[in-house]
C-alpha cells in the first residue's frame, strides 16, 4: 500500500541494534510514503510511523506499479521523488553532524509546519528527541528557550509556531535547504 499524506506528517526512521533511532527524512503533502518500495516490490527496511496525526489518501501498490508502466509523466514525478528524499536524507545526516540540537529542533519544527500546513500541530517532547536525536531532557531545555523567546507556544504537546521567522533565524542552513525540496515537489505536483 502506498500512503499521500494530506494532513499528516510521516517519519522514516533508523533504527539500531541498541534501540536509538533516528530520522532520516519526513513525508507530507508534497510526497508518499512507500513509493520506491511499491515500485520495486521491496520491503519497507526503515520504521515509518506518524509523527502529526491527519489524513491520508491510499493506493494499492499494484495499482502504482501499472501506473508507472502507463505513464511517463508519473514516472518522472516518482523520480522527482526519489531525488528530493535523497537530498533530504543526505542533508539531515550533514545536519545531525554539524548543527547543534537548537539548530536542528527549530529545523524540524519549521519542516512539519510545510508539511501540515498549519503553525499549530500536536507533537510530544518526547517524539521530538526522537527526531532530533537527542534526549528529552534537551527538547525540553531548547523548547524552554523558544517559548521564552516568543519564538512557539508549547503546552501538552500542542505546539504553535509564533514567530517563523525568528524560529528560521535560529535554525540552521538545512532548513532552508530542505523547504526549497519541499516547494519544488509541490510545484511538480500542481
Amino acid at each position: 500500500m502506498v500512503y499521500f499524506p494530506s494532513s499528516a506528517v510521516v517519519s522514516v526512521v533508523t533504527v539500531m541494534e541498541d534501540g536509538r533511532s533516528v530520522e532520516s527524512h519526513t513525508i507530507g503533502r508534497e510526497s508518499g510514503v512507500g513509493l520506491l518500495n511499491a515500485a520495486s516490490r521491496r520491503p519497507a527496511e526503515s520504521r515509518i510511523f506518524t509523527q502529526v496525526a491527519g489524513a491520508a489518501l491510499r493506493l494499492p501498490a499494484a495499482a502504482l506499479r501499472n501506473r508507472l508502466t502507463e505513464s511517463p509523466a508519473f514516472t518522472e514525478l516518482l523520480l522527482r521523488h526519489v531525488h528530493a528524499t535523497t537530498l533530504q536524507s543526505q542533508q539531515f545526516v550533514a545536519c545531525n553532524v554539524l548543527h547543534s540540537a537548537e539548530q536542528r529542533l527549530a529545523r524540524w519544527l519549521l519542516m512539519t509546519a510545510d508539511r501540515t500546513g498549519t503553525a499549530s500541530f500536536m507533537l510530544t517532547q518526547e517524539y521530538m528527541a526522537v527526531m532530533t536525536g537527542v534526549q528529552r531532557t534537551t527538547v525540553s531545555a531548547i523548547a524552554t528557550g523558544f517559548r521564552e523567546g516568543g519564538l512557539v507556544r508549547y503546552s501538552r504537546g500542542k505546539v504553535e509556531i509564533l514567530d517563523h521567522d525568528g524560529l528560521h533565524a535560529v535554525s540552521c542552513e538545512c532548513a532552508g535547504v530542505v523547504h526549497a525540496q519541499f516547494k519544488a515537489l509541490q510545484a511538480a505536483l500542481a
